[in-house]
């Protein structure tokens, strides 16, 4: 590298630590989006039921149906979204080296 610059120059080990916490922090990425998908199933269930058990009314009771429907869906997108993005880290990870990140 020149002497004027500078960046300085990174070894093999820095580079390994370097992407073994990439890959760390994809996984912990992962986590975070699971839980918001999680934290958005309890958010719909909690109205689906209130509607379904405070109202007598038939069409607000369909809402909460619709809402309890679609806390399902999403719930179910979510577990395949995690599952395989997490497939999909640990297969890098181990091509890379990194077998204990996932």
């Amino acid at each position: 590298m020149d002497r004027d610059s500078k960046v300085p120059e990174r070894d093999e080990a820095q580079d390994k630590y370097h992407d073994y916490l990439a890959i760390y922090r994809t996984v912990l990425a992962n986590e975070r989006t699971f839980l918001a998908y999680i934290r958005t199933i309890l958010v719909l269930a909690v109205g689906a039921v209130s509607l379904i058990k405070l109202f007598d009314h038939l069409i607000i009771q369909t809402a909460g149906w619709i809402l309890a429907f679609i806390a399902l869906v999403i719930l179910i997108i979510g577990i395949v979204r995690y599952r395989r993005m997490r497939k999909l880290i640990r297969s890098q990870a181990i091509n890379d080296g990194f077998i204990d990140v996932c």
